[in-house]
């Protein structure tokens, strides 16, 4: 057994006479014409677009193509027209309405099966020469599963382009039909169907489908969606696929056998790759949908690659980018995808149509089609239409009160800064000029402190009006306008929405360009002092032919807090003092670890509080550290305290010993808090190490008196000894110098020293015990300069009568070893 569809496919043919006879005695009493209120639904939930219509010249961008068909085959049976938004938010925008829903009475046998076509007009064509992108916002009724069929953007050098049109139902208004090819039913097969229907096609075509319902059965005109010749598997409903409908390729020819062969006909959804489809059937994720949304689709043209990209849903109604992956998630309710396909110019140029491959301008549009009893209402509304206006902007927000700082995403603002938005309009070319363009733009939005507008125009020195629109000629300024806050002005005081139409359309030849410039003023406070969030909303400018979307940054309002800082319990030098602390640093670690913890007494960072803006000041024997020179991690312990942080200072930055660390924490808003002190020890962990050795250090010269002297260390010497060894232990210190020599190569007639404070002896080529110790300290940092030698005694330079003036160098090697007790 199988199933029969609920879908028919109509080619609309002249019927026979006894046919005609028939229908005509009976249509005024049996055929029901219902209305489908999800066009009434369409049109008062349609979102922002485009005027389809130049309102001077009566110019048409889109009109409904001819579709001949019903009684005689000589009516115009086209579904599709222009109607108006009803929606307030969308006003002058143009819904073409491609199906209207169970409007397939006109048939008169009481279907609901329907067809539509909608073309552009001579003066709007698809420029196959250079690059071109379309975009616009879908709807497909509010019937759920049980909708059907949807719609297809179709780009066609058909050559009769106005009358162009497929079959309805799961053919989309674009495909041929899947019928017998056989006479009186025999000579029928899969390769006939398959040819037949791509003649039937909108020919020289390429399209990309828009399907809301999946056709999963095998048969004739049921299984457009079955994916192999089994008949076991179908393409899900609600997904989109590109082909070239006039093309034997964009058809697979299958055969089921129940008494008897009996071939039928499926779309090769994915033989140039763009299949699209719900990732998870049993989520919301749904790519298109009969739900009474509209989606958001952008078509682009690469020329210069010959590819075809598409997306659906990319933006929000309020036209907030959604191409970002935090989108890319099924579970999210835009769930955005894209893809780009191979696009075959030759194949709209391969047999003769209207236009030639030379002009390359050629015919677009959507094509739609219902069902017997699976219908719905698919709608259109365009937002860019390619060659009609080409226009772009630019917006930028200042910070006047912090030295004209320009904002990026995130940055933060103080209470009382006064801000500009900057909206920078150019007209870059295209056939008619940029018309009545209506600016819509909230400024700093969800701003609001019990109901109030945080951010509000404000008339200050530099800016009495507010607001200005200067327009201008490439780089010469034409004129400005003042956007002033009296009484019938364009600005309301205390309010932060800018509703305002441009007194001037934009053109190449005229005025090019707009700079519209509003200032206001962060209020002063915020409620309980708690940081805000001003969300990016973009500013919206719909001209009648064009419509452009320019997002400023978002950022917040960052207030002054008070901030505490306390040293852990556990790193306390005494329990009830809390900024004091110390630890334990060994050798072999990597770092020093510190953990103090950062309050607000005043319980005023709970809005917006972000953990990582908490910085941290640190200084380290008296010179404060770079940040790059320590690591701050929030919460080490993964517990989800926001109010622990750890400063992690790099082992090789601390001496040997005691080390001295100060910490301090910062905040957005100007916020620091009070400092805290830390004894940082590092030593050696049951070892025997160098402490602080120079690398470099100098001896005392002095004049040469005729006799034998020694010159004293200078203040650069340091030399430390580090013993971390358990028990009683013992080392010894030896050195042993180098010849000193001069730039010339001169040896020095002296010799370095060692002086016990008795004997002097050379250690020049020679090693000598310098120092020595034992201790049964767990440990014992020994600095040799300060605790074992004097100025008298050491190592130290001695010059005689015949030394000859002048800069020597030379290298002691010190040598530490490890006595056994």
């Amino acid at each position: 057994m199988f199933k029969k569809s609920q879908k028919k496919y109509l080619k609309y043919a002249v019927l026979s006479s006894a046919l005609f006879l028939g229908v005509a005695g009976i249509t005024a009493s049996s055929t029901k014409v219902k209305a489908d209120d999800s066009v009434a639904n369409a049109l008062k939930s349609a979102p922002l677009g485009v005027s389809l219509s130049d309102g001077s010249t009566g110019i048409k961008l889109f009109e409904p193509g001819t579709i001949k068909g019903g009684l005689l085959n000589i009516s115009n049976v086209n579904d599709a027209s222009v109607k108006s938004s009803t929606n307030s938010d969308s006003a002058g925008t143009d819904v073409l309405i491609i199906n209207q829903g169970d409007s397939g009475a006109w048939l008169g046998l009481g279907s609901a099966a329907s067809l539509g076509t909608m073309w552009s007009t001579n003066i709007n064509r698809f420029d196959l020469n250079k690059d071109q992108t379309v975009s616009m916002w879908v709807y497909f009724g509010n019937r759920g599963s049980k909708a059907g069929s949807g719609m297809a953007f179709v780009v066609q050098n058909d050559p009769n382009p106005t009358s162009a049109t497929g079959y309805s139902g799961g053919a989309l208004g674009v495909y041929g039909s899947d019928s017998n090819r056989g006479v009186a039913g025999i000579g029928d097969s899969a390769e006939k169907r398959v040819a037949g229907a791509a003649k039937e096609a909108v020919q020289n075509s390429f399209a990309i489908e828009y399907d809301t319902q999946s056709d999963s059965t095998k048969g004739t005109g049921t299984g457009w969606d079955v994916i192999s010749n089994d008949g076991n598997a179908a393409f899900p409903s609600g997904h989109m696929a590109a082909t070239y409908p006039a093309d034997t390729s964009a058809y697979n020819g299958f055969t089921y056998n129940y008494l008897g062969s009996h071939p039928y006909l499926a779309i090769n959804h994915t033989e140039l790759g763009g299949f699209l489809k719900p990732e998870n059937t049993d989520s919301t994720d749904t790519v298109i949908a009969s739900d009474g949304q509209w989606r958001h689709t952008t078509v682009h043209y690469d020329s210069a690659n010959q590819t075809m990209t598409y997306s659906i849903n990319d933006k929000k109604l309020d036209g907030e980018d959604l191409t970002h992956p935090d989108y890319s998630d099924p579970k999210h309710p835009y769930f955005y995808k894209s893809v780009t396909v191979p696009f075959d110019k030759s194949k709209i140029f391969a047999k003769e149509g209207e236009t030639s491959a030379a002009t390359g301008k050629v015919r677009y549009g959507f094509t739609g089609a219902t069902a017997s009893s699976a219908y719905e209402t698919n709608a259109v509304v365009f937002d860019k239409v390619p060659n009609v206006v080409d226009a772009d902007g630019a917006v930028k927000v200042v910070d006047k009160s912090k030295n004209g700082k320009v904002l990026k995403a995130g940055d933060e603002v103080s209470p009382g800064d006064e801000l500009t938005y900057t909206y920078d309009l150019s007209y870059l070319g295209g056939l008619q000029s940029w018309q009545n363009i209506r600016t819509t733009a909230t400024l700093a939005s969800e701003m609001q402190q019990d109901g109030n507008n945080l951010f509000n125009f404000q008339s200050t020195t530099d800016n009495p009006t507010a607001g200005t629109v200067t327009y201008r000629l490439d780089s010469n300024i034409l004129d400005t306008v003042t956007l002033n806050m009296q009484n019938g002005g364009n600005l309301t005081p205390n309010t932060n929405t800018v509703k305002y139409t441009l007194n001037s359309n934009l053109s190449g030849s005229s005025k090019n360009g707009a700079l519209l410039t509003f200032t206001g003023k962060v209020g002063d406070k915020t409620d309980d002092n708690e940081d805000v969030f001003a969300d990016a909303t973009p500013a919206i400018f719909q001209g009648n032919n064009h419509l452009l979307y320019l997002t400023p940054p978002d950022f917040y309002v960052r207030t002054k807090k008070d901030m505490a800082l306390e040293v852990d319990p556990n790193e306390r030098v005494t329990p009830d003092v809390t900024d004091q602390g110390a630890t334990t640093v060994f050798y072999e670690d990597e770092n020093a670890v510190l953990s103090p913890h950062v309050s607000f007494p005043k319980d005023d960072a709970t809005n917006n509080f972000n953990p990582d803006n908490v910085t941290m000041d640190v200084t380290l024997n008296g010179t404060l550290l770079d940040p790059s020179q320590y690591k701050i991690v929030v919460d080490p312990n993964g517990t989800g305290a926001d109010d622990i942080y750890q400063v992690q200072i790099s082992n090789s930055m601390i001496n040997i010993g005691e080390n001295n660390v100060k910490v301090k924490a910062n905040y957005t808003g100007d916020s620091h808090s009070n400092e805290v002190n830390y004894v940082v020890t590092k030593k050696p962990k049951d070892s025997l190490k160098f402490g602080d050795v120079s690398d470099q250090a100098s001896f005392v010269g002095g004049n040469l008196e005729g006799h034998t002297d020694e010159h004293k260390r200078d203040s650069d010497w340091k030399l430390s000894v580090a013993d971390g060894r358990l028990g009683t232990t013992t080392w010894n210190l030896y050195a042993e110098s180098t010849d000193f020599m001069n730039e010339d190569q001169e040896e020095l007639i002296g010799t370095p020293i060692f002086n016990d404070g008795t004997n002097s002896s050379s250690i020049q080529g020679q090693s000598a015990l310098v120092a020595s110790s034992t201790t049964s300290e767990e440990f014992l940092l020994t600095d040799i300069i300060k605790d074992v030698w004097n100025e008298q005694t050491g190592v130290k330079l001695e010059t005689t009568s015949k030394t000859k003036p002048g800069s020597y160098y030379g290298t002691i090697t010190w040598t530490l070893a490890d006595v056994p007790s």
